[in-house]
Parts: structure tokens; sequence; C-alpha cells
């Protein structure tokens, strides 16, 4: 933001520093997402990026004693980023408000966004959220909000916008929905993977992709596995990949690695196919981070680089053919914990009873591939065309 004027550069309170995101949100409808959201952007910022993404939330920093619009205007005017949280409940509450004349603090975070968004200090991003029935049951934000004549075309007593065009301005943003409840945090992924990309350039990673396997030529994709893959490393840090023998573990193992490598510091591999196989992939982690050994041995390069993922975040660290719980306990012991983050492929589902410091709440099963699957594998492999009613060709 360089040395331009910001808009009301002149409000001072507790907020002198920047902040990289603010959460704008109706205490009375959306405050536990908000929890939530900071949370997980502050969370997996640092988990993820090795970056520690300031979040300006109302409840976590505003001064006691102080006057808390100032408070949080300025922590508004100070933040690159602005997420609205926008449900039914609060946009009715606005109307409410705007048509008695009365002041509307959402309103008039949405008001000074705009004039930021206009001259370039800030970006916006509005998050519908949808409503919680009285069944218990979800319903997605009710698009019919967006018809601008629902808002009183008057000017709202706190600013002297016109409250229509405001909302109107606001809507033609490109926003993010929650889809899924958000009872807890895991709905909220895709909309914290947006506020990170705007926050955070992409990574340039640091290890070099050539320590990774080539992703294989004919690699079939398991895409909904995939998909369950990264979001459980996005969410919890860890994911475990079991599956039977030759279905595909590693080559799926590798393809979320190279496609992690934009959003990582580091993305690292190891196979423990065997303990002299474990020991070289040490050296090779040790030697592309830089790592000061005392000696060029194995046990020096195993010690160097269990300290490192015990004590950085900002990385993927892949552990392959972690099959055999004796090689697991010989190479990891001296790690108590990982502060980045760890993608295990086994073809056990209790191979987590053997890293005591990781916590994986759901295991990512590799299912058989379809016939249709098998016979395009088949066909790519060998060049031989072949059809789904062809029973000999499944007979096995």
């Amino acid at each position: 933001m360089g040395n331009r004027e910001r808009i009301g550069e002149n409000i001072t309170g507790h907020l002198s520093s920047e902040h990289d995101v603010f959460i704008s949100y109706r205490v009375s409808s959306e405050a536990q997402v908000a929890q939530w959201l900071a949370s997980l952007i502050e969370g997996v910022g640092r988990r993820r990026c090795n970056k520690t993404i300031r979040v300006f939330l109302d409840s976590n920093c505003l001064n006691k004693g102080q006057d808390w619009e100032i408070d949080f205007l300025n922590g508004l005017r100070h933040s690159r980023l602005i997420v609205y949280l926008i449900s039914v409940a609060s946009l009715e509450t606005l109307i409410e408000k705007t048509e008695a004349n009365k002041i509307d603090n959402v309103l008039l975070e949405i008001e000074n966004g705009l004039k930021m968004k206009a001259v370039d200090q800030a970006g916006l991003l509005p998050i519908f959220v949808g409503s919680v029935m009285a069944d218990g049951s979800y319903s997605p934000f009710d698009t019919s909000y967006f018809s601008t004549n629902k808002y009183p075309d008057s000017i709202h007593a706190g600013s002297k916008e016109n409250v229509r065009d405001s909302i109107a301005q606001l809507f033609r943003i490109q926003g993010e929905f929650i889809r899924h409840s958000p009872c807890n945090k895991n709905a909220l992924h895709l909309a914290t993977d947006s506020i990170l990309k705007l926050v955070l350039p992409y990574q340039t990673t640091q290890a070099n992709n050539q320590q990774l396997p080539p992703i294989a030529k004919s690699f079939m994709s398991h895409g909904t596995e995939i998909e369950s893959i990264q979001k459980s490393l996005f969410m919890d840090g860890v994911s475990l990949v079991t599956g039977f023998p030759g279905i595909g573990k590693s080559s799926v193992a590798t393809k979320v690695a190279h496609d992690s490598l934009k959003l990582y510091q580091y993305v690292l591999w190891i196979s423990l196919e065997s303990l002299p196989t474990a020991y070289v992939g040490f050296e090779r982690i040790a030697k592309s981070l830089n790592l000061s050994v005392p000696e060029s041995t194995s046990v020096a390069y195993h010690k160097a680089v269990s300290y490192w993922l015990e004590c950085n975040h900002g990385y993927l660290l892949v552990i392959d053919n972690a099959d055999i719980p004796e090689y697991v306990e010989e190479c990891f012991h001296e790690v108590p914990k990982f502060l980045g983050d760890v993608l295990i492929k086994s073809r056990h589902n209790n191979i987590l009873q053997f890293f005591p410091h990781l916590e994986c709440p759901e295991t990512i099963q590799l299912e058989s591939w379809t016939d249709v699957v098998t016979c395009q594998y088949f066909e790519e492999r060998t060049g031989i065309k072949t059809n789904v009613s062809d029973s000999k060709f499944f007979k096995c």
C-alpha cells in the first residue's frame, strides 16, 4: 500500500500495525463461524506457509476502555483483505435498522471497505453463509437476497451513503458460499483456502522438486480421493492413505506432492521401504535443506532432519511405504511433534498408532478402479483396446 494516503488515516487507536485479514460479521448470527474462520486462517497459515497471518476479529482485538467504533474502524482500515460473513439473518437486521433510520455497524464496515477497494487499499471477499433450519438441516444462502430491491433506497444514518447502492456494489464482488452446515470447522475449508490464496503469494518451494518421484505417465486420477487428501491435510495437518498393494497409493501421493509445490515452502519425500532407503532419504532431505551436521553419517543426518521437522513450519512431508512398524519407530522416534503437514502412505489402517503424536480423524482408503477406468489404464499402457463387456479381460 506504500505511502498512499489512507481512508480515515486520522483515526487513531490500538491498531497502528497492519493486519492481513479483517473479519466483518454480525455477533447475533455469525459469531461462532467468525471465531472458527479466524482460528483456521491463523493455524493453517502458520502450519502450511510458515507465516503469521494477522487476523482482526473484534472479540480478540478490541481494547477495553477504548472507543470500540474507532478501534474496529482502525482495524478495518489497516487490513489488506476484508472478509464479510453475510447471512440472511444479518441482512434482515440490516434492512430493519436502516428502514428505521438507525446506524448499522455491519453496513458501516461494508461502506468503508468499498471506499478502500475503490482506491486499492484493500481487497474484499464476501462469504455467504446459509441458515440452519428448525429441523436441524442446513439451507444454503438464499440467493433471492441478491435482489437489491429488498434493500431501502435511502440514506444510511451512519454514513450518508445510499443503502441500496452499497449493497449492490458488495454483491458485484465475486464471493464464496458455505455449502454445508458450519456446525464445525470442516465446512469452512474452501473459504479459508480462498482467503489464504488472496493474502499470501504462491510459495517458492525451496526444496528442489527433483527430490520427488516423477508423476507416472500412465497415472489414472483418483480425483475424489485426492480431494479428500488435500482437505485432510488442510484441516488437520495430516492425512493417512491406505489400500491394497498395487492400487496406486504411491502414485496418488506423488501427484499430491507435486500439486503441493506452490502451497508449501518445502515439499519433502522419504520412503520407508527399507531402513537403508530411509536413511538415504534423510541424507537427501538434510542436504536439500542445507542442514549443518557434525559429521557425514546416517545417524547425523537423521538427527538433523528430525530436529528440523520438530522446530519448523511450512513443509509437507510425504512418508511413503510406512508399512513396517519397526521402521516407523526407528525413523521417527526422535520427532515428538511435526510442525508442518504430513502425508502417510501405508497398507495398514492402524499404522498411526506408531506415530503417537499425530491425530488423523479420517483415513483415506483408495478403492479399486471401476471396469471402465481399468480398460482406460490397460489401453494407455498396452495400446490394446478393450471393452467392459469383454469377460475374458476381467476374468481373473
